[in-house]
Parts: C-alpha cells; structure tokens; sequence
C-alpha cells in the first residue's frame, strides 16, 4: 500500500501543534477543525513510520525525539519554501501577494483602513491583512515571524526590533462636556489628579499613562480600567470619568454619538512616537516593503483627500 502524500499545509500544521501543544489551540489559531488537524498528523506519522507526539494528561501534547528533529527540519523546509516564493514573485514587476502588518489596537482604527484602501487601489493584485494586537502581542508575533510589520509606540521596544517613527502622539485629556473642565483649552495633571479615572489598561500604556502622573509627583485616583479605547471615550461621554489618549482621533463623538471633549496637558510630557517596526536587519519582501514604504508616504500625506495625521494634536484644545 502507497504511502499518504504531505504537503507544506501538512508542515504547517505540524508546527502549529507543535508550537501549541494542543490540537484545540493549533486548530484555532490555524481556523481548521480538529478533525482536519488530527487526520493531517495521523497522515504525517503514516508516511514516515513513526509516532511525532505522545499525550500527557496534564501536559497536553509533547514531541517525541524524531517528533522533534522532523518539526525542525519541517521549519527549514518551511522558510526555504517562503524564500521560493518571494523569490518568485519578485520576478514580476507587479506588487502581488500578501502582505501580514500588525496595529497597536488604539491607533487600527485611525491608521490602518485608509492606509489599507489606498494600497489596494495602487496594488490590486495584492492584499495586507491587518492584525490588531497589544503592545505585547505585536513584539512576540514580530519575533515569532507571523507578522512582517508593526505600527505601534515606542514604548519597550527591544534591541532586536527596528523602529522607524511616523508621528508624535502627545498626550491629552478627554472629559465629558458637562464637566467643570470642559471649557478650558488645556489642564494641569495636578488638576486631574483627583478625578476619577478611566484607564486604559493595556500592556505598556497603563504604565505610561501612570507614568505621566508619577512625573509629576501626583498619582491617579483610578475608579475604572478598559482595554477598549471606545469603552473609555464613551464611559467619558457618559460622564463617569476622564480617561488619558495619546491616539490622534478625528472627531469628537464616542460611539454612542455622545460628545466629549480634548484638553492639552500643559504638563512637560514628551510625546509618544508611533512608527513602523520590523524585525532588526530583517529582509522584507518586496510586498512588505512597499507596504511599509505606502504607510510611511500615507501618514506624512495623509492620503488622498486626507489631512496629514502628523501633527493632529496641537497643543491647544480641540475636539478628540
């Protein structure tokens, strides 16, 4: 009887398994059914005649030896076939493929859907896929290769990551327009100190917007968290609180359509720097570089019809 053929998809799933530890977790991550991941291993032992994983109860899966010397020769192989493949399509003039870029999850909204249409209508043979992700999220998905750009802060960036600012993004206040300091063009953190806040908690930024405090010798008086940045505009609106953003939003409605209003900090706080990042010394294909070059040109412009994103927030008072 013919042994089962394999494929570069049979590869991937092997890693993926093996990466996860878990047919549940690989079949979700993948978008396949656990069936289809089991069948795709059982063909992987059948053709080589030997057992790749063994089940611990508590431990979930766990390679054999060969199991472990076949996942690292399928990664080579794997990288060998996504040289190939750049290669090739780099012979044509044309940008085509897919391109994998990540968003901090506070600035997607704001950056990535123009920067998305006006690449596809220069390039319609290509495609980015947009990733939104947490600060911690995007560094491990960078250094784990699923994604080939990164738009977010300069906040912990390790040495291992290049970084290429696009625009300042300095720190403001949102509150809501009833509120006593809504009429003012700019506020102090002294003044905001003891308001209830709204935090942002996400990785980095929770420590960031505590940070802005701390500078100042003052300390937040916390009275929600959401890692929704809507959550918090319209928690704002709603008038539970103030909430801290360096995201440069274009309007000044929460999702729910109510109001709120933007307040410079006066305080001496330097800026974030949002920015492209990519693995350091790093070759990009040619689809990741363009893209790259398309969001670089995008943020300077701001795109067709579009006001430049550098320097959305002045330091006088506006609506956010």
């Amino acid at each position: 009887m013919s042994r089962a053929h394999y494929t570069l998809k049979h590869l991937r799933y092997l890693v993926s398994v093996a990466d996860k530890g878990s047919i549940t977790a690989a079949a979700q991550g993948l978008r396949v059914s656990q069936p289809s991941l089991s069948i795709a291993i059982g063909q992987l032992e059948d053709r080589f005649g030997v057992t790749l994983f063994v089940r611990h109860q508590a431990r979930g899966l766990a390679l054999t030896p060969a199991g472990r010397r076949l996942v690292a020769a399928a990664r080579n192989l794997l990288k060998e076939a996504e040289r190939f493949d750049h290669f090739a399509l780099e012979l044509s003039d044309e940008v085509v493929g897919t391109a994998e870029i990540g968003c901090i999850l506070t600035l997607a909204p704001v950056v990535m859907p123009a920067l998305m249409a006006g690449f596809t209508a220069a390039h319609p043979k290509a495609e980015l896929n947009c990733h939104e992700r947490d600060h911690l999220g995007l560094i491990e998905e960078l250094h784990g290769g699923a994604l080939e750009l990164a738009v977010m802060f300069d906040l912990g960036i390790p040495g291992s990551i290049a970084f290429a600012p696009l625009m300042a993004c300095p720190v403001y206040a949102l509150v809501p327009p009833g509120h006593a300091l809504a009429k003012r063009a700019a506020v102090s953190i002294a003044e905001l100190a003891d308001e209830p806040m709204i935090l942002l908690d996400l990785p980095h930024s929770a420590e960031y917007f505590r940070q802005v405090f701390w500078s100042s010798g003052r300390s937040p008086r916390v009275a929600y968290r959401t890692q929704s940045p809507e959550m918090a505009r319209s928690m704002v609106a709603n008038g539970l609180g103030y909430t801290l953003f360096n995201t440069p939003f274009r309007n000044d409605r929460a999702v729910d359509g109510r109001a709120v209003r933007r307040l410079a900090i006066v305080d001496d706080v330097p800026p974030l720097m949002a920015g492209v990042a990519m693995l350091r010394d790093h070759k990009l294909p040619r689809i990741a570089e363009v893209a790259r070059a398309h969001l670089m040109a995008a943020t300077a412009t701001g795109g067709e019809g579009q006001a430049p994103l550098k320097g959305q927030l002045p330091a006088g008072a506006g609506a956010a």
